[in-house]
């Protein structure tokens, strides 16, 4: 008999995964980033779980770890404990401890600013780092007509729930985050 796993959609949309390359994954493991920068954010409620995903970008400068072991994997997870709104804050990108906290220069923010109507400072806390890396696709995605289809019995039952599953687990990394959970 195979394991079946139950999921509540308020917990799947409490977690997501995020796509950073690697010379910023150093930087968060070294604990000196702090905030990660971002146009978008979840529509979720602080605190929530963040997946970090390194990606496959070459690095040259890593300490060992960010020069291939840890590229194209999940290296850790943090707890977003607040959102800033960066366009709330007046001239968000001068201020000296938006930049020291997300490792950013005026021309790096400025330059990643440009067209968004919005930015949004992660606050990185309670960050662990994983000894062994893991795979995206022990990760699933899960969209709430997909999960509601098999809840309430709209999908016709043809494959197993670990099948059904299979469709939605990530493997492809997501272009900024997406929500997710851990298989």
């Amino acid at each position: 008999m195979t394991k079946r796993r139950s999921f509540i959609m308020e917990d799947i949309m409490k977690s997501v995964i995020l796509s950073i390359k690697p010379k910023y994954c150093e930087l968060i493991a070294n604990g000196k980033k702090t905030i990660e920068v971002r146009k978008t954010r979840p529509k979720i409620e602080t605190p929530f779980k963040c997946y970090v995903y390194c990606t496959k970008e070459y690095y040259r400068k890593g300490n060992g770890y960010f020069q291939g072991k840890y590229c194209g994997k999940v290296i850790g997870e943090f707890v977003c404990d607040e959102i800033i709104n960066l366009f709330a804050l007046s001239k968000f990108w001068y201020s000296d401890k938006i930049l020291s906290a997300g490792c950013l220069s005026p021309d790096e923010i400025r330059k990643y600013a440009v067209g968004a109507d919005k930015l949004y400072g992660w606050h990185i806390s309670n960050l662990v780092i994983y000894n062994k890396p893991k795979n995206l696709s022990e990760f699933i995605t899960i969209r709430a007509l997909d999960y509601d289809d098999w809840h309430y019995g709209l999908y016709d039952g043809s494959v197993t729930y670990e099948d059904y599953l299979e469709q939605f687990k990530l493997k492809r990394p997501p272009q900024s985050w997406c929500y997710c959970v851990e298989e």
